[in-house]
């Protein structure tokens, strides 16, 4: 062993284990880095790294964006909006998160159903309209936009289009977009990346579907 080097401390989440129950985020005992290559395989856990080796790339960590989560960040005092806003986007400070998800329409942590096309038969999206989106969710991703030491990469996921674009009539529970309206769906992604980047948030990425299956 190195009598200089410090121990590895390191943790393991899985789902199944030897012990018979979960580990999530568990401390391990620590290793010990060895000089002795030889000693080092014959230790009952070994942990290799090896820098030269590279696989893929990372774009970033970070968490989601909804309604719900806005809404209750806006009922905080001004000190505690900051100091939640420091520990999760505060590069120093906090996690340092760098990519982050929205919803376009609503989603399961919305404070209820509603769609940016709420009037039936709109395919001209006349009535397109992220208002709702103004109300909470777009002043807190430009807080943290601030308080991010980078730009935040934001990936726009929809959990249904509206309800009357579904052969379901309903955004909840399923059903499929309707053939005849697969275009004005489309066009909801480019009129929301484009209304979302007039109010100084601008758009990484989109997903056609959150959970498409």
């Amino acid at each position: 062993m190195n009598p200089q080097a410090a121990p590895l401390h390191w943790v393991l989440s899985a789902r199944d284990s030897r012990h018979g129950h979960e580990q999530r985020l568990a401390p391990q005992g620590p290793l010990w880095p060895e000089a002795d290559a030889a000693a080092h395989a014959r230790a009952p856990v070994r942990l290799w790294v090896d820098s030269t080796r590279r696989f893929q790339h990372l774009e970033g960590f970070g968490g989601a964006f909804t309604e719900s989560a806005a809404t209750t960040w806006l009922k905080l005092s001004p000190p505690q909006r900051e100091a939640l806003l420091r520990s999760y986007f505060d590069p120093q400070h906090g996690h340092g998160y760098t990519l982050c998800r929205v919803h376009m329409n609503s989603c399961d942590f919305a404070l209820g159903n509603y769609a940016h096309v709420e009037r039936d038969g709109d395919f001209a999206l006349d009535g397109f309209s992220i208002e709702r989106d103004r109300q909470a969710l777009l002043p807190m991703i430009r807080a943290a936009q601030r308080v991010a030491a980078q730009p935040l990469k934001l990936l726009v996921s929809p959990w249904s289009p509206p309800a009357w674009m579904k052969d379901s009539g309903r955004m909840n529970d399923g059903g499929r977009l309707k053939p005849e309206c697969r275009a004005a769906w489309a066009q909801c992604f480019v009129r929301f990346i484009r209304a979302y980047e007039a109010e100084g948030v601008p758009v990484w990425g989109v997903s056609v579907q959150n959970e498409p299956e």
